[in-house]
């Protein structure tokens, strides 16, 4: 006769499938981080970093373990730093994602940054963690500020070459 299973064979049984599910998340989650193009990472409300992917700490020169336990004061410049820590307390606070850009000094030069900040909320609703996505947007400001240099330019050349008169008649002027 085949005896049944116990309850505490059985709680033993459930317990360690849900170990073995928060494994493979954990796994799911960290291979998401780091195949990821952005620099991904977690800094608690102190701002102190709890998790960077390897892109994170390669913008830096660093390997991840190099971060994990600094506070964002230690890894930016003051300024950086305090903008940082006041958009992270306004994640906190407000329990709301935020998004910011920023230009930044690394070892390979100055990036702009564009960076969505996420509150991770506990059961309670209190944000234990921030989640950082950070994009290199560089490329785009860059070309941002040569389009506005340009229509600059283009507008200073281009005043009117036609005028209007006061009974509102257009008449070509002529440079010079």
């Amino acid at each position: 006769m085949k005896k049944s299973a116990s309850y505490k064979d059985k709680q033993e049984i459930s317990q360690k499938g849900a170990d073995d599910a928060l494994q493979k998340n954990k796994q799911l989650y960290q291979m998401l981080a780091e195949s990821s193009p952005d620099m991904v990472w977690l800094v608690d409300a102190d701002g102190v970093i709890q998790y960077t992917n390897q892109r994170s700490a390669q913008a830096f020169g660093l390997i991840p373990a190099d971060l994990i336990g600094k506070r964002t004061d230690i890894v930016f410049p003051q300024e950086i730093a305090c903008h940082y820590m006041d958009e992270i307390n306004l994640v906190v606070t407000t329990k709301e994602p935020r998004l910011i850009e920023i230009l930044e000094q690394f070892p390979s030069g100055a990036r702009w940054i564009s960076t969505r900040l996420v509150p991770i909320l506990s059961s309670g609703r209190e944000v234990i963690q921030i989640l950082g996505i950070s994009t290199d947007v560089t490329d785009r400001k860059q070309a941002e500020i040569a389009l506005k240099e340009s229509e600059k330019r283009f507008s200073s050349h281009s005043r009117p070459f036609r005028k209007r008169d006061n009974n509102f008649r257009w008449g070509h002027s002529l440079p010079g």
